[in-house]
């Protein structure tokens, strides 16, 4: 019988490429006048912010303003939403997470990519990688579509015209899109429903066919809303919903926006937090840009961008308790001390805690054709590894036995100590590179040995047990 070592998850070396995850990614304008947009890494504990990519800065790819949207593909490229600044159309970026590099992977004015957009605005992927843009005014009477872009060639189709009734109720102004549990399709459309008061569509992945799973100006629906622009799933499968119109009258009819909780099933909706209540915290930005967008962490926590709120109404990142409502601010973008100035947040994401990888990256089996077994192993200071045990190959009754291996498990050496009977129980490495084994000697004795680098013995001790 022989021993095993099997690697699981990353095989080495490892290499980060990319942020932490965890790490929150936000899309501002710029404070300077030339209106280029801003990609910033803020830090999920202290609210700091750093800039990833500088949209004015030819250096680091196409140049781009007007960024509506932000999310994480699984490679952990980033997709942005913008405008080009040298032709003025509306296209999606891919930028790298490690460089803030740019390029563009879909032209929304490029007829070759597949049906022009007018004004693409939301953005979501699917399990297979797919990307899911919504554009506001495309398609049939300009009504808009959801359109399906293949995220190697940047080709793109529709998938659900909202201007074509024989796919289901028509839609007006398609601001985002999300995915839902087992895959179906969420769309938010500001401007179509009950009193034009905004509806959260439900999209068949194939079919591309709609039906309305809630109508914000239906009050046997919950509270109603009055300008849903932004759409987010929680664990649960729960939709959660930022409203810039719906919340506390301050007066005149003035609402400064409110987060909604919405059931998966039947729709029922509930205000969560309301930005115009200042006993949930601090209030949302009014009249112009209020909260835009929202992302939940991986913790469950809540994280909305208000474009117009705070010192010098340059907005803030607003951190929302999932359960009472309350908010923080987490990250004022008028405030030097936190990093960089931006101006109008206007889309946020979460780089993800990824699961470990469970799977085996290599195996290796080591021994003779008797029985050898490893009871301790470690990682030695060139960053391979050394494995002690016992083995009754090689002609040894029952003896001590030590294997040396490169970072891959590959063997570069191998000692057997027949003369030694008994087992490794413990290995070390010292950090001159020589090794101490402790383990049981014969009679029940407690032996320890210390080899040179290479496994030769330089001495050995033997001890009485604990009983003698």
């Amino acid at each position: 019988m022989t021993l095993a070592l099997s690697m699981v998850g990353q095989s080495k070396p490892l290499i980060h490429a990319q942020p932490s995850t965890g790490t929150i990614l936000v899309i501002t304008n710029r404070v300077e006048t030339d209106e280029g947009g801003l990609l910033f890494q803020v830090d999920p504990m202290t609210g700091t912010r750093t800039i990833l990519s500088d949209f004015n800065d030819a250096s680091q790819g196409p140049r781009g303003s007007r960024l509506d949207s932000v999310v994480i593909e699984a490679s952990g490229n980033i997709l942005i939403i913008g405008v080009v600044a040298t032709t003025g159309r509306e296209a999606l970026f891919r930028v790298d997470p490690t460089t803030g590099t740019r390029t563009i992977l879909s032209d929304f004015y490029d007829a070759s990519q597949g049906p022009r957009g007018n004004f693409p605005a939301g953005i979501a992927i699917e399990a297979s990688g797919a990307i899911l843009v919504t554009d506001v005014s495309a398609g049939t009477d300009e009504r808009g579509v959801l359109f399906r872009v293949n995220p190697t060639t940047g080709i793109r189709t529709i998938l659900s015209d909202f201007g074509d009734a024989s796919q289901g109720p028509l839609g007006l102004a398609q601001w985002d899109v999300a995915i839902g549990k087992f895959g179906t399709i969420l769309v938010i459309d500001v401007a179509v429903g009950t009193d034009e008061r905004g509806a959260l569509f439900r999209v068949n992945p194939t079919s591309g066919a709609r039906t309305i799973l809630s109508d914000f100006g239906d009050a046997s629906q919950g509270s109603l809303g009055k300008d849903p622009v932004s759409v987010t799933l929680e664990v649960s499968g729960d939709i959660l919903i930022i409203d810039g119109g719906a919340g506390t009258d301050i007066g005149g009819g003035a609402m400064m926006g409110a987060l909604f909780r919405v059931d998966p099933t039947s729709g029922i909706r509930t205000i969560l937090s309301d930005f115009g209540n200042v006993l949930q915290g601090p209030l949302g930005g009014y009249p112009y840009d209020r909260p835009e967008d929202v992302v939940v962490e991986t913790s469950g926590a809540i994280l909305v961008v208000d474009a117009n709120t705070e010192t010098n109404e340059r907005g803030v990142l607003f951190r929302v308790d999932p359960i009472t409502g309350t908010r923080i601010i987490l990250s004022d973008f008028s405030d030097a001390t936190q990093g960089p100035l931006g101006v109008a947040p206007w889309g946020v994401t979460v780089l993800p805690v990824l699961a470990p990888n469970t799977a085996i990256q290599w195996q290796r089996i080591y021994g003779g054709s008797n029985s050898s077994r490893a009871y301790s192993l470690v990682e030695t200071i060139d960053g391979g590894f050394a494995l002690a045990g016992s083995t009754s190959s090689f002609g040894c009754s029952i003896g001590l036995f030590l294997v040396k291996t490169d970072a891959y498990g590959t063997q570069e050496w191998m000692q057997n100590y027949c003369d030694l009977s008994g087992g490794a129980n413990m290995i070390i490495q010292t950090a001159y590179g020589a090794f101490v084994i402790a383990g049981m000697g014969s009679g029940g004795t407690i032996l320890i040995v210390k080899t040179d680098t290479f496994g030769n013995v330089i001495w050995k001790q033997e001890h009485l047990d604990y009983w003698g």
